[in-house]
């Protein structure tokens, strides 16, 4: 018995598979397989983005439902605002989804709003203090933006040189010279530009923080004057929402987990205080074109997240924290 049982360990070590023959009629075959991956949460906020060709997607032979569905992603609607348009189950929506993202065609992302904040995830915060990794790379690949930035060398003048222009060899041989000489050059700036692109990408993640909404670091951008948050030295901000498409670049980082939403949850927490003697809030006198406070107050118990409680509604986040006695909590 000990030494079937070395022979399974090592086979099931080296191969990951095996089959002992203990007799002629007894064979045990044993394979070791990957753990099952735990199915994707879907929620209704949620937003899907294409990560691979749609036209590719749309040659695979999907489920009629991935089918349907396919044509209505468009790195804008919820997951709920598609089931709507696509007039199917919210389930039969999930559920498709959950497919996509088992084979890694989409990632989810979030409502995109400028009062939204984000915070770095502490255990993945190295791939922000050393920018020259694979994480960060394929992150600005995903959200670079090419504004046709040409990497032009540093070009010799031959006249410099002294050369009489009429000696072909002589030309030729330092044509050459200069073309490998200005390849170099390119391949150098390329290169530096990269790494400072990825520097100023590091440092724009790096300053999203509970404090921090997106349109406070735009803000800071905008402003001349010195930022009590960032400081002066805001170049490096500029530079990355400048080379990045923002969304995406929200997204993608987000997907690798490098950094993470912080969703605000409202909550109710006490009549307005010019409240009615018999305890009922004036809400008569603070309508919404959209809905009253009264329609929506059962939601707000501090246990669902603004997007959630938006998408069920249909209701612009703007106006549910815009009624009085709601507090904000961020988590």
């Amino acid at each position: 018995m000990p030494h079937v049982l070395k022979l399974l360990f090592d086979d099931l070590t080296v191969k990951g598979e095996t089959f002992l023959r203990l007799s002629d009629s007894t064979i045990i075959p044993a394979k070791l397989f990957h753990s099952p991956r735990c199915p994707h949460v879907v929620r209704d906020f949620d937003i899907p983005m294409l990560v691979c060709d749609r036209m590719a997607l749309s040659n695979i032979p999907w489920d009629i439902a991935l089918v349907h569905i396919l044509p209505k992603i468009d790195n804008v609607s919820s997951v709920r605002m598609i089931a709507t348009e696509a007039d199917m189950e919210i389930d039969y929506v999930r559920s498709a989804f959950r497919i996509l993202l088992f084979y890694e065609c989409i990632i989810m992302t979030d409502l995109f709003r400028f009062s939204n904040r984000y915070a770095v995830v502490a255990e993945n915060i190295h791939v922000l203090l050393h920018p020259n990794n694979e994480t960060l790379r394929e992150i600005d690949a995903f959200s670079y933006i090419d504004r046709g930035e040409q990497f032009v060398g540093n070009h010799k003048n031959s006249a410099s040189f002294g050369l009489d222009i009429s000696d072909a060899e002589m030309t030729d041989q330092l044509s050459s010279a200069e073309g490998e000489d200005a390849e170099t050059s390119n391949t150098l700036t390329e290169q530096a530009s990269l790494n400072a692109r990825l520097s100023n990408l590091a440092r724009l993640l790096l300053s999203f923080n509970i404090g921090v909404s997106v349109g406070d670091i735009f803000k800071s951008c905008l402003l001349e004057q010195e930022s009590p948050t960032f400081g002066k030295g805001k170049d490096f901000l500029l530079q990355g929402i400048r080379n990045h498409d923002l969304k995406r670049l929200l997204a993608i980082a987000q997907h690798k987990r490098v950094i993470t939403r912080v969703h605000e949850y409202p909550a109710y927490v006490h009549m307005p205080s010019n409240s009615a003697e018999n305890g009922e809030s004036v809400l008569d006198d603070y309508e919404s074109p959209a809905v009253q406070l009264r329609e929506i107050i059962e939601h707000l118990d501090g246990s669902r997240c603004l997007d959630d409680i938006s998408c069920e509604l249909e209701i612009q986040p703007s106006v549910i924290t815009s009624y009085p006695g709601i507090c904000i909590t961020y988590k």
